[in-house]
């Protein structure tokens, strides 16, 4: 059984980010690493949704997660995705130990290519206990 933590940007609901039209992307989420238990398995990802009408997403997204010690994973996401069928980009996993107690986990994903993109909804942050670990 997974508990879910629905994380929308510090604790409290948001209207859905709509992207019409932008040349680049970086959209981060702030956490105190005091929310979360540890030597507990974490998995992070991003709700979004491709509208009908979305372009310029050829080039992937980097997905991050930093934690409080500065070590960060990062990969590099294609969002070649259905329209309008919501989809998560997965950012990783993370466990709080002895050194990332106290500080900021950095959750985000970014696109900094100037080329002109729309259509991208970005739903929540969520962030499940990893039950397989």
């Amino acid at each position: 059984m997974s508990k879910t933590i629905f994380i929308y940007v510090i604790w409290h609901t948001i209207e859905e980010a709509h992207l019409r039209q932008i040349s680049w992307l970086d959209c981060r989420w702030n956490l105190n690493s005091s929310y979360f238990k540890p030597n507990i398995w974490y998995k992070a990802h991003i709700d979004v949704k491709l509208t009908s009408g979305a372009f310029g997403w050829t080039s992937p997204v980097d997905a991050k997660i930093e934690m409080p010690d500065g070590s960060k994973q990062e990969s590099l996401i294609k969002l070649d995705r259905r329209e309008n069928v919501g989809f998560a980009i997965s950012l990783g996993k993370f466990i709080i130990t002895n050194s990332t107690t106290s500080g900021v986990i950095q959750f985000g994903f970014y696109n900094h290519e100037t080329k002109w993109k729309s259509g991208l909804i970005i739903r929540a942050l969520v962030v499940d206990i990893l039950t397989d670990e």
